[in-house]
């Protein structure tokens, strides 16, 4: 979902996620390297070296760092700033990896609800 005047519009919770993603914008043969800062089972946030136009598509392959594959999918721009970042939003993933990044996420929520809780 887009998000407007400032209100978050979400689908589902993130969690920080610095990992390498290679991302290949569809219809050009160069593939580019990022870094993830955050990461849901709908979405990833990817600093950029240079902006890409909203609705962009782009087939990306994730690095979870959990000793897994990597993650695949084709996800299109969501949002992109000036300052080097863009919201993906996935309409591509397998149902695998799709619940592998839930699971992740969850894990991440319940573990910072209960150190909040503890405090």
């Amino acid at each position: 979902m887009r998000a407007t005047g400032g209100e978050e519009k979400r689908q589902a919770p993130r969690m920080p996620a610095e990992w390498s993603v290679r991302a290949r914008v569809m219809g050009q043969d160069e593939g580019l390297g990022y870094k993830s800062f955050n990461i849901s089972k709908s979405g990833v946030g990817l600093s950029l070296d240079r902006a890409l136009e909203r609705d962009t598509v782009v087939k990306l392959e994730i690095e979870t760092g959990d000793g897994q594959p990597e993650v695949h999918a084709y996800a299109f721009v969501a949002w992109c700033t000036g300052k080097g970042q863009a919201g993906l939003q996935f309409f591509g993933i397998g149902e695998k990896d799709e619940d592998r990044l839930a699971n992740m996420v969850e894990r991440f929520v319940l573990g910072n609800a209960r150190m909040s809780a503890a405090h």
